[in-house]
């Protein structure tokens, strides 16, 4: 009987699917063109050391001592979707459940969106800049 290796697809499968911190990390990007750098996006990737992992969208400004606060957080788990969002200016104050990478880009824009999320991020520039 021939052997198959089981992992023979293994790279394929897994260039199909974009990660939570991919589209965190494509949004810290966008956040550090957009205002030159003086507002820095970075994501922060923590692990609880069990089944959870967790990434935060990060809005940090040298020009103001390093401040930095966290815009979102997204967690899941090893198997990557579904995962949950939380946006820390939010009022709804809850948890969005994302079952897939569209689902959860959608969230991140609306997210970013919010009157909130604009104020402080324009606040930060405002100041980093004078």
């Amino acid at each position: 009987m021939a052997k198959t290796n089981p992992w023979a697809q293994i790279k394929e499968k897994a260039s199909a699917i974009v990660p939570p911190v991919t589209v965190l990390r494509e949004q810290a990007q966008l956040l550090s063109e957009a205002t030159n750098a003086v507002i820095q996006g970075t994501v922060i990737v923590e692990s609880s050391g069990g089944d959870t992992v967790t990434h935060k969208l990060r809005a940090y400004v040298p020009a103001l001592d390093n401040y930095s606060v966290d815009l979102l957080t997204v967690q899941h788990s090893m198997l990557i979707y579904p995962c949950s969002l939380w946006c820390s200016f939010d009022d709804r104050r809850k948890w969005v459940e994302c079952e897939n990478k569209d689902q959860l880009e959608a969230a991140v824009q609306f997210a970013l969106e919010l009157d909130a999320v604009q104020k402080v991020v324009v606040s930060l520039m405002s100041q980093a800049t004078q």
